[in-house]
């Protein structure tokens, strides 16, 4: 049989609800016009509110709970990476391989390079670092991560080279362009034996946005906003926000170059198409700047757009679309079968801070954030509960309810939770 070329393309950072095929005000026609030959679905939800744990639940079909790649509270994630390579036959570029598909893979994700399991049976895999460093560039930043500013600029030497970093990285319209711009043009200057499974992830909507974000600890600065111990001004906030739309619009270009290049090499029609996220972004709606950590929906609901081979259009049913189903769509469309995702529930999961963190993180902490927290959909519903039994967030159709109203639901929703922790020590009710 002719089997569909296979392009999954990552948005990282992309959250649904400034999509405009989800009703958001994003400028982002190529999308939209995509969407019209597409499935759109309606209620995706990503695993993970980051980008390890997701893409890993993605690639294997698993939530964060049964493949265990994840961040933990005590050793941020360096206690669970090397789980992944556990994986390496049981990935969706494992079963494209043996099916005889080429595999290609582009990156700006340092998570999603050459060095981890997601370049795994791909006979192409390339990283672009979203900065544009060189080696030699990114080492010296690297070594200033964890040095307060003006430590770091009070050498001269140090200051200059900085400088010229951020000088050239401007020239290559960062932070608006974080890589993208070089994965399409390597993409167009390249031709693909069919069948080829594509697999890209795009940057640009990922922090940084700004020269405020990168001459500071980049990943701390989050935590320190969250926990008041220095926060962003608000200019910087509305900044931020401003150039996240603008990001929208910059990957929207590059879907339209990419979608322009497959009618013109006659290969769209013949190609299952799925653009998604791996997670979205916290811009202080809940005072929260970033993602992780949280189970908001900014951070988990994420958009999932389809296009079938041949832009044949399946009914969806109500309910729920996870990230952890993409891999079972891919396998059956190769196959020449067209599935519907759509489950009446969907879970997502966190385990806490992403890095190890110092003792003043800790100490202002004091077991408020940094902790492991669930989330259960369905029927309308979403429950959050931490590790400690707590509700966090009790809503329907995004509106807060009390759960004293909403008895049976409630119930409902902690014993599918309950089910869904199976053994780990998790507490899904409080005592």
């Amino acid at each position: 049989m002719e089997r569909p070329n296979v392009i999954l393309i990552v948005l990282d950072t992309l959250r649904k609800d400034v999509v405009p095929t989800y009703g958001g005000n994003a400028n982002m026609p190529n999308l939209i016009k995509l969407a019209q030959d597409s499935l759109v679905f309606p209620n995706p939800i990503a695993p993970s509110p980051w980008t390890l744990p997701s893409h890993m639940s993605i690639f294997t079909g698993l939530y964060p709970i049964e493949h265990g790649v994840h961040e933990d509270p005590e050793n941020g994630i360096d206690k669970n990476l090397n789980l992944q390579f556990e994986f390496r036959n049981k990935t969706i570029a494992h079963i494209l391989k043996k099916k005889g598909y080429t595999n290609i893979g582009f990156s700006a994700n340092g998570f999603i390079s050459e060095s981890s399991i997601f370049a795994d049976n791909f006979d192409y895999f390339q990283y672009q670092h979203f900065a544009y460093l060189s080696k030699k560039n990114l080492d010296i930043v690297q070594n200033f991560l964890p040095i307060k500013p003006i430590k770091m600029i009070s050498n001269p030497k140090n200051f200059f080279t900085l400088y010229k970093i951020y000088k050239y990285n401007k020239f290559n319209g960062w932070p608006l362009k974080k890589g993208g711009d070089h994965i399409i043009q390597n993409i167009l200057n390249s031709s693909f034996p069919i069948p080829f499974f594509l697999f890209i992830n795009f940057m640009e909507m990922h922090d940084p946005y700004t020269s405020y974000e990168l001459t500071r600890r980049l990943t701390y600065s989050y935590y320190y906003d969250l926990l008041q111990i220095k926060t962003f001004p608000p200019r910087i906030i509305k900044k931020i926000r401003n150039y996240y739309m603008k990001e929208a619009e910059v990957v929207d270009n590059y879907i339209g170059e990419l979608i322009n290049y497959l009618k013109i090499i006659k290969q769209y029609d013949n190609s299952l198409i799925i653009i998604t996220s791996d997670h979205g972004q916290a811009l202080k709606e809940k005072n929260y700047l970033w993602h992780g950590i949280f189970l908001y929906n900014e951070l988990i609901e994420v958009p999932l757009i389809v296009k079938y081979p041949k832009n044949v259009k399946i009914n969806i049913s109500r309910g729920y679309q996870s990230l952890t189903d993409l891999k079972y769509l891919i396998e059956n469309a190769t196959d020449g079968k067209f599935v519907d995702i759509t489950r009446g529930k969907a879970f997502s999961e966190s385990w806490g801070y992403q890095l190890k963190v110092d003792k003043l993180i800790r100490e202002k902490d004091k077991g408020r954030y940094g902790i492991p927290r669930k989330a259960i959909y369905k029927e309308g519903y979403k429950l959050v509960v931490n590790k400690f039994g707590n509700i966090e967030e009790f809503l329907y159709k995004g509106k807060e309810i009390k759960p004293e109203d909403n008895k049976d639901v409630l119930e409902d929703l902690l014993n599918e939770l309950e089910i869904f922790k199976g053994s780990e020590k998790f507490v899904v009710r409080k005592n």
